[in-house]
Parts: structure tokens; sequence; C-alpha cells
């Protein structure tokens, strides 16, 4: 299903340098947020609405 689709989709964007990307809805999920940066909203394939992203900081995972 649709989200599905989108978890392939960062998981696309993510490859490269192996960084950690989440959709705005895992984002706002979540109640103990590590470092990140909100990322401007894109196109993503399959989707006709652009999609805004959080990319996670390198050390922030090992900070919680």
């Amino acid at each position: 299903g649709d989200t599905v689709n989108l978890a392939q989709r960062l998981q696309e964007m993510a490859r490269p340098g192996g960084r950690t990307i989440l959709s705005e809805a895992t984002w706002e999920g979540l109640t103990d947020r590590p470092a990140a940066t909100a990322n401007p909203p894109e196109l993503v394939k399959g989707r006709s609405a652009p999609v805004t992203t959080y990319l996670i900081e390198r050390d922030a995972w090992s900070q919680t």
C-alpha cells in the first residue's frame, strides 16, 4: 500500500551515506525526538503532494 511505497522511497533517499530519514508521520509519532533537520517538502514518486521528511543527525541515536 501507500505506506510501504513511501517507506521504499525514503530508503532510496537514505542510501547515500547511510543516512536516516523519517517521514513526517513517523516524526510526529515520536515522543522522544532525536536531533534532526526538517527537509523542504519534495515530490516523491507515487505521491501527488510533496512529502516532508526529517534527516536524523548522525550522532542523535547514540545520545538517547
